[in-house]
């Protein structure tokens, strides 16, 4: 896969993190994929200058300490790494009228952190309030599709206060439309992090993303959703920003390539659609 790439053409190239479903890229969620360490570290000894573009709903700084459990490091990458939830953290600090949010997210684990993510989005404004209905939200935080959050940080929640919403494996509904249609009552802006609809696991599981929900929200006729991430084009920009190439949308960008395996994230985004 990696050694039909024309890569040795390209100055720039901007690489996907993560895999969506069984296309090599970086990883699986749990090990490098064979080959990817090799085809960077050949990319870095020939000078090329790399960038990491990612739809994780984890802030940039928190997706690239996971580097080196894949045998890279940050050195590797001149552009960083910028992740939706990093342009969706700064899209909330810089909304200082999203004050209560209908929290989508979670579940606490050693991949996990919701409240590392919250509070990254509170940098510089004042604290996010959780709500523990619709009727009581502003907005609608969609960070995750595991669970329903009532409240901040959890020592041992029960399960009133974060709700399974049986949606991530199972793709049930159920609980997930009832949510949705009271916010439409209440025309609630919906703020996305991860507008992939699905993705590949470690063992062949197939998980269930947040951009389904809000795709669900757009088709029951939500009016505001603000998403971030891959095909965004302005996802695109923050990485030629990082590494360090003007932008300008009536010119072709030379030099440029991205890696990716989604023809609705990767190709579309990066031809700006």
């Amino acid at each position: 896969m990696y050694h039909s790439l024309y890569l040795h053409s390209y100055t720039h190239i901007i690489l996907l993190l993560y895999r969506l479903y069984n296309i090599i890229v970086i990883h699986n969620g749990s090990e490098a994929l064979y080959g990817s360490k090799e085809c960077i570290q050949t990319l870095v000894n020939k000078h090329k200058k790399l960038a990491i573009l990612s739809n994780t709903s984890s802030p940039s700084h928190v997706a690239k300490k996971k580097l080196p459990k894949f045998g890279l490091n940050e050195d590797m990458f001149i552009g960083g790494l910028v992740s939706s939830g990093e342009e969706c953290a700064k899209f909330i600090r810089n909304s200082p009228q999203l004050k209560k949010a209908l929290w989508l997210s979670w579940n606490e684990s050693e991949k996990q952190n919701p409240m590392q993510f919250l509070n990254h989005c509170e940098v510089d404004r004042e604290m996010i309030e959780i709500a523990e209905s619709i009727d009581d939200a502003d907005f609608i935080l969609l960070h995750g599709s595991e669970v329903c959050r009532k409240c901040r940080e959890l020592s041992s929640p029960t399960s009133d206060e974060v709700v399974d919403l049986n949606f991530l494996f199972n793709e049930d509904y159920s609980i997930i439309d009832d949510l949705l249609d009271q916010a439409i009552q209440r025309s609630l802006p919906m703020v996305c992090a991860n507008p992939d609809l699905i993705v590949g696991l470690f063992g062949g599981k197939v998980g269930n993303m947040p951009g389904k929900i809000a795709e669900r929200y757009a088709q029951k006729g939500g009016k505001t959703i603000y998403q971030f991430g891959k095909p965004n084009p302005r996802h695109f920009h923050a990485c030629l920003d990082n590494l360090g190439i003007p932008f300008d949308e009536t010119k072709s960008i030379p030099g440029v390539a991205h890696v990716g395996d989604s023809l609705e994230h990767d190709i579309a985004g990066a031809n700006g659609k």
